[in-house]
């Protein structure tokens, strides 16, 4: 999940600080990689084995998409939480509850950091890949709509290493959230295409899981089916540059 930037980001470097300076509450590590800082009040392995794997992604997409692609001219602070309730209090709120986001990207001026749960469950290392791509994205410099970044972000999100490490797959089938459009109805392309940070297909539950679903599904069809649509991709991101509805472009 993207955030924007300011009211979160101000937590999260608050709520840093504080857990930083208060070793007898918790005890915060750091470990630094070549191109990321990773904290948090868990193990110096599990940092550094986090960090590998931002490293190892970074190196992939960077491959696929150029060094250039994936330069950022400001840190990145990687902030991991040793579990769901020590990361609730710096969820987005949507009508005054927290959104279940299970990590969080939050980009400013001058420093961009990205938020992640540790605690075992598998299903958490996708999380780290999706907000990662958050980060590459936003490296993009262009407008791009909710449903396109989410969509992307859910396609890097498949990222995995096989056979001795030398091979990765990406793009991969999300079965999740394929079932969850077999069993869902879909929204309207015009809902789909217009839906923003604020929008409750973006914070509600179930309605968010659709927004997901349906953004990765349109994402994976745009990059990987046939015949290729990325051109026409990059007409519609310049149409909405250019002023045009979501609809229109």
């Amino acid at each position: 999940m993207m955030m924007p930037p300011v009211r979160v980001a101000a937590a999260v470097a608050l709520g840093v600080c504080l857990g930083a300076a208060s070793p007898a509450v918790a005890q915060w590590r750091r470990i630094d990689s070549p191109n990321f800082v990773v904290i948090g009040e868990t193990a110096a392995s599990d940092l550094r084995d986090i960090a590998v794997k931002f490293e190892a992604f970074r190196e992939t997409l960077s491959r696929l998409l150029t060094e250039r692609a994936i330069a950022t001219a400001v840190p990145t602070v990687v902030v991991v939480f040793r579990h769901d309730r020590a990361f609730t209090p710096f969820k987005p709120k949507f009508e005054g509850k927290a959104v279940e986001v299970g990590g969080m990207f939050v980009p400013r001026h001058d420093i961009n950091y990205i938020l992640i749960v540790n605690d075992g469950e598998p299903w958490r290392l996708p999380i780290v890949f999706h907000e990662f791509a958050h980060l590459i994205i936003a490296n993009a410099g262009r407008n791009v709509p909710v449903w396109l970044g989410e969509g992307l972000a859910e396609y890097y999100s498949t990222f995995e290493v096989i056979g001795d490490g030398r091979e990765v797959r990406l793009g991969l089938v999300l079965e999740g959230r394929l079932a969850h459009l077999n069993e869902t109805p879909m929204l309207p392309l015009e809902t789909l295409l217009s839906v923003d940070h604020g929008s409750p297909l973006y914070n509600e539950g179930n309605r968010r899981s659709t927004f997901y679903a349906q953004a990765w599904a349109l994402t994976h069809l745009i990059l990987r089916g046939k015949p290729d649509r990325t051109g026409q991709l990059s007409a519609y991101l310049n149409n909405l540059s250019n002023g045009m509805a979501p609809k229109e472009a």
